[in-house]
């Protein structure tokens, strides 16, 4: 069962089933994911989500020129909880990536830049090419490995050989549909809100209307 879920996603937009999981799992507990770049569409009429954007958009400097730049992270998914009081919070942005060689020194980038943000940063990755197989303790885990285990706040995989620790969990789902993924999301909220019994339908649709 293992093996056909990290085949079916690995056939498909495997950006589009973490988004899909995520809100199938955690629509009813008051979170949604999205598309970065949706986000920065509607902000376009929403001056509440503008707000979102700006605090995401980080400044950056020139030094040829001395000037300032403004620069959008990697937010290839977002995830949004809307707490109690009718206000959006951002609780990770999520970089997804068939292989961990698939643009690594951009993920490891912003993975340090947004840490300034207080938001957590998570890689999910099909792991097609078997770095997170080996036991993180072994002798011989590569330096690519271990920087993804150091600057992202957690990882996880697909591969249904991996091996697991404290920093790379399983993104296998199980049974009723929820993986190590939301059980991580569910606890963001919990440290937020003081608990995960706070419970409020939404869509990504309540975003359109912010």
């Amino acid at each position: 069962k293992a093996r056909q879920s990290w085949v079916v996603a690995s056939g498909g937009d495997f950006e589009g089933f973490i988004r899909n999981h995520i809100n199938q799992v955690l629509n009813s507990e008051g979170i949604v994911a999205i598309k970065g770049d949706r986000l920065k569409q509607l902000g376009k009429n929403s001056k509440k989500i503008q707000e979102l954007i700006k605090f995401l958009t980080l400044p950056s400097k020139r030094r040829c020129t001395q000037t300032s730049v403004d620069v959008w992270p990697d937010n290839d998914i977002l995830v949004l909880l809307k707490t109690e009081n009718s206000v959006w919070r951002i609780l990770a942005s999520i970089s997804a990536k068939t292989s961990s060689h698939s643009r690594n020194t951009s993920v490891l980038f912003w993975s340090l830049a947004v840490s300034s943000l207080g938001i957590k940063y998570f890689l999910a990755t099909q792991d097609r090419d078997n770095q997170f197989v080996k036991k993180c303790t072994s002798s011989n885990v590569n330096q690519e490995r271990k920087l993804f285990e150091a600057y992202c706040d957690r990882v996880f995989t697909l591969n249904p050989n991996a091996s697991h620790c404290s920093q790379v969990k399983s993104l296998i789902l199980r049974d009723d549909g929820s993986s190590e993924l939301t059980d991580e999301l569910l606890e963001l909220k919990r440290q937020i809100t003081g608990n995960t019994n706070n419970r409020k339908t939404v869509s990504i649709e309540d975003l359109d209307n912010y």
